[in-house]
């Protein structure tokens, strides 16, 4: 199964799952199109961390300093705030839909220099939207977004391993996967092949978990895997820039063999999503060193020497949503199921930690993100059930 992947399906994922489409109107199309300028006069290396299961680097928008999420599945997005600071121009508008279908419209500036390490970004374009708007937004965004329309300055080398981002002239190695491009923002599109099928991703950072197929592609795959192989759960559509989805089911599959070109990336587990591409999300990177090399149109994936893997899935996901922990995912048979948890639980206290103070939401949201959900057991405290605490084992 062969599914060609067009420039007008590929939704670019912002963070938070946000999704930005194209321009609309003709002036948007404009500003947009126009490239940036590189300058640099070496090769950079930045830290690189993780904050909230994105990727985090500090970069200086017109010699202002701040924090910003590395989102190669997005373009640039300032936050409103930056955008005042910096007193940017509003030259036009794009409109477009979030994640969940939502209707999301951005203004669009120009930023006349983004500076990360020894690079120097000038004459940039750039969106503009209010991450306060988003529950936890604020918790994690400072700055914003910067994405894919930054990879045409050489090769990106992300190497979670060491925490750094650096840029060269030229990648390191000869072997490698091409690398497409369909232009403005430039995001990094790559073949990939599970099993018998074969179609093309969208290489996205902002995106969670290793591998997301999309639910064509989930089909494919399905038609020629074993009956067992695929299980299904029950979800809360992510947050997005125009409000976070309702319930959903989704389905999640262990792809023994995938590859991105020649790339063997061995047993991973796939989620899924409704709308093309499939995404190779954030996970990824702690598994292999990535380097894209948009000017030569290459990619290389280098195994990890200390790979970061996750502990065993207890089929549930928890996430602060509407001023409380929320369970937000429940696989079907999971041990989780077979506790009694049910989606939509409210959350009191998750082992040994106070949940229910809302006034803390940023502590608490980054905590579900960054801490219980590498735990190896839980222990859970409902609001249904307070006097019998579920726990939870592999």
């Amino acid at each position: 199964m062969r599914r060609p992947l067009l420039a007008a399906v590929i939704s670019l994922a912002a963070a938070f799952s946000t999704t930005t489409a194209m321009a609309q109107e003709a002036d948007a199309q404009t500003i947009l199109s126009q490239p940036p300028v590189f300058e640099r006069s070496s090769d950079v290396t930045v830290p690189l961390q993780w904050r909230a299961g994105k990727l985090a680097l500090d970069a200086e928008a017109n010699g202002v300093a701040r924090s910003f999420i590395l989102d190669t599945g997005s373009p640039t997005i300032l936050s409103a705030d930056l955008a005042r600071e910096l007193g940017l121009t509003v030259q036009g508008r794009n409109v477009g839909q979030d994640a969940n279908g939502r209707p999301v419209t951005m203004e669009i500036a120009r930023l006349d220099r983004l500076e990360i390490g020894g690079l120097v970004i000038r004459d940039l374009p750039v969106l503009i939207f209010d991450f306060s708007a988003l529950e936890i937004g604020a918790c994690v965004m400072d700055g914003g977004v910067i994405g894919s329309d930054i990879l045409p300055a050489g090769a990106w080398t992300l190497d979670m391993e060491a925490e750094t981002l650096s840029l060269a002239t030229e990648a390191p190695s000869s072997d490698a996967a091409a690398l497409e491009s369909y232009g403005y923002p430039f995001a990094p599109i790559v073949v990939y092949r599970a099993g018998d099928l074969i179609d093309r991703a969208l290489i996205d950072t902002g995106g969670t978990g290793a591998v997301t197929l999309f639910d064509g592609a989930m089909d494919g795959w399905a038609s020629g895997a074993a009956a067992d192989a695929v299980e299904t759960e029950q979800a809360f559509a992510g947050e997005s820039a125009g409000g976070r989805g309702g319930q959903v089911r989704v389905r999640r599959a262990r792809i023994d063999e995938f590859h991105i070109g020649p790339f063997d990336i061995g047993p991973v587990v796939a989620g899924s999503r409704p709308v093309a591409p499939t995404l190779i999300g954030v996970d990824i990177l702690r598994t292999h060193r990535i380097t894209l090399n948009q000017p030569s149109g290459t990619l290389e994936l280098i195994p990890r020497d200390h790979p970061d893997l996750r502990p065993a899935d207890l089929g549930l996901g928890v996430e602060w949503i509407d001023g409380a922990a929320v369970v937000s995912r429940l696989m079907d048979n999971s041990v989780a199921a077979r506790a009694g948890l049910r989606l939509g639980d409210r959350i009191l206290a998750a082992n040994g930690r106070d949940l229910e103070d809302a006034a803390d939401h940023c502590g608490q949201a980054l905590w579900l993100i960054e801490t219980l959900a590498w735990a190896p057991a839980m222990t859970l405290t409902t609001a249904r059930d307070p006097q019998h605490p579920v726990v939870l084992e592999p």
